[in-house]
């Protein structure tokens, strides 16, 4: 599941808007929309610092937020593990290397 669908299920989940989680988060009301509804939203146009306030509101550590569910392989022990994709990494390697033009 990605980050931005994790926010909106967790938000309803609670039975809060998003209004109210904006709120509470500190942050303003259509960036909160913005970031539930546009996946590349979480990744250029919040700070760490306003995702980590995000994050606890909705009961979730940064980290969980951005974990994603790696599929069973075949032949190894146990179910499905939880680890932070490669993709925010990549993401946030090109914001960086963009801003440095």
């Amino acid at each position: 599941m990605k980050p931005h669908d994790k926010l909106r299920q967790l938000r309803e989940a609670r039975d809060a808007n998003e209004w109210h989680i904006a709120e509470v988060a500190g942050i303003g009301e259509n960036t909160y929309w913005d970031l539930e509804n546009f996946d590349s939203d979480l990744f250029n146009t919040v700070s760490l610092a306003e995702i980590g306030r995000i994050a606890p509101v909705l009961g979730l550590s940064m980290e969980e937020l951005f974990a994603s569910e790696r599929p069973h392989i075949a032949g190894e022990a146990g179910g499905p593990r939880t680890s932070a994709p490669v993709c925010c990494q990549t993401r946030l390697d090109e914001r960086q290397a963009t801003r440095s033009l």
